[in-house]
């Protein structure tokens, strides 16, 4: 029981963690396009 909640743990912070970074990296590319243009 406790093994599967510290993985459901591990895979919830993963998720928020790739939420963030995709988020974090597209707001980067889309700062990175207004300067080209």
């Amino acid at each position: 029981m406790g093994k599967l909640l510290v993985h459901n743990y591990l895979y919830l912070e993963s998720l928020l963690k790739h939420r963030y970074f995709s988020a974090h990296s597209n707001q980067s590319q889309m700062q990175f396009q207004r300067r080209i243009n």
